[in-house]
């Protein structure tokens, strides 16, 4: 069909005429054709594409970083030494496995440790708990502050105790601050694939990865030839040796610079022949040889003494968890498995470590100054008697705690508090 330019009538193709207007049909526009429709994908189709490709880089980064643990344990160590803030939370179990029904009563009891510290403002905190039947018993909490030392008994005392520290002792720590954070400044480097493959050769089929975790069987022995074999492999370690040379006359150079933030640490004519030192190649490496061949042959000394007791000790089952593909240490957990006489107890410790700081703060209108209450003897009784009386009434509370007390002491709780009391004064 051939269509009219000007009246957009449609003809037979044998015409030279428009039939409708007489118009010659030499310009005339062929009718649109209708065209197939293209293939197009779906949303749901390239979301699946791209997360199948996402998963594939997954599960290809995975194998790889599962393939070498040694070297993901150093990467780990590495970023682990690098916090400035951390908090640690260790739980400790025991698991008794045997006929004797007083140290199954062990299997209830439990230790909670939960330690958190901040480099940068020299706060640390570290909290204690006893439990029973996963019932809280007792817990102190201890700390550094930025002008005192701290502990409390939650639960059992309402006050927190106190010991202001002196002007020179802060001065201390306000020093040993800006020491650590010089420490953390530098950037010392090594050939980390060598002292990854020794490690790998130490352990051998006791060294396993898996996409999250880095799993170890240790014993004293292996831990000594480890040690040794790190010796010895940085005795040839040219990299190490140039790089600690290096961070060292930086450290010292910004110490004597700073001088007026360390006048306690520190001896300025000390540092300056320290730095002396450092400058000459040839001493520094005669110094640097001569102690790391010192620490390598003390460790193969130990390991050789160490063999003669190797048997009687446990083997350790660690396990380091770094998520799916972090090099980040989030967590490890101990296992040691003691074994006589058909009996069996494993002793598990899991701690998960975080990247921060929780440090809580005193209230300072409701302290005990330690320094007083040490000059009143009837006060520090007083205090000592409140406490255990709030220890019987957690413990009474607990009916299984209850009844091992009884089973392994033959006494009441009251009776055991009294007890304690006539011990400690």
């Amino acid at each position: 069909m051939k269509k009219c330019a000007g009246c957009q009538h449609e003809n037979q193709d044998t015409n030279a005429f428009c039939s409708n207007c007489g118009a010659p049909l030499d310009n005339a526009v062929e009718p649109e054709s209708p065209k197939p429709a293209g293939k197009s994908f779906s949303k749901a189709r390239i979301i699946a594409v791209v997360a199948a490709i996402v998963f594939l880089a997954i599960v290809i980064k995975a194998i790889a970083v599962s393939a070498n643990p040694a070297m993901r344990l150093l990467k780990g160590l590495d970023r682990l030494g690098k916090m400035d803030a951390f908090t640690v939370t260790s739980t400790l179990s025991v698991n008794y496995k045997g006929d004797d029904d007083d140290l199954k009563l062990i299997n209830q009891a439990g230790a909670s440790l939960k330690t958190a510290v901040n480099l940068d403002k020299m706060l640390a905190e570290v909290t204690g708990t006893l439990s029973y039947d996963k019932k809280t018993v007792a817990e102190i909490t201890a700390g550094l502050g930025e002008k005192e030392v701290y502990f409390a008994l939650p639960k059992l005392y309402d006050k927190t105790f106190t010991y202001r520290l002196d002007k020179q002792v802060r001065a201390y720590i306000s020093e040993i601050q800006v020491l650590l954070k010089y420490l953390r400044e530098a950037d010392v480097q090594y050939d980390r694939g060598k002292y990854a493959k020794a490690i790998a050769e130490v352990l051998d089929d006791d060294i396993k990865g898996s996409p999250g975790k880095v799993m170890l069987t240790l014993d004293g022995d292996r831990l000594l030839d480890i040690f040794a074999e790190i010796f010895e492999v940085a005795a040839d370690d040219e990299v190490l040796m140039k790089s600690l040379r290096k961070n060292a006359k930086n450290a010292i150079e910004k110490i004597l610079k700073d001088k007026h933030e360390f006048e306690l640490l520190f001896d300025e004519e000390d540092l300056e022949y320290v730095l002396e030192y450092l400058q000459d190649d040839d001493d520094f490496e005669i110094a640097y040889m001569y102690i790391v061949r010192e620490m390598k042959d003390s460790f193969r000394y130990l390991s050789r003494s160490f063999k003669y007791y190797a048997d009687d000790i446990p083997e350790l089952d660690v396990t380091i968890d770094f998520g799916l593909l972090s090099s980040n240490i989030r967590g490890i957990s101990i296992a040691m498995e003691i074994e006589d006489s058909g009996e069996t107890v494993v002793l598990s410790l899991d701690s998960e470590i975080s990247r921060k700081a929780s440090i809580g703060k005193i209230n300072t209108k409701n302290t005990v100054d330690i320094e007083d209450l040490m000059d009143d003897p009837a006060e520090l009784e007083d205090i000592a008697e409140t406490v255990l009386k709030n220890l019987a009434k957690n413990i009474k509370s607990n009916k299984k705690l209850v009844n091992a007390i009884d089973d392994l002491t033959g006494m009441d709780v009251d009776d055991l508090m009294d007890l304690l009391m006539d011990e400690i004064f």
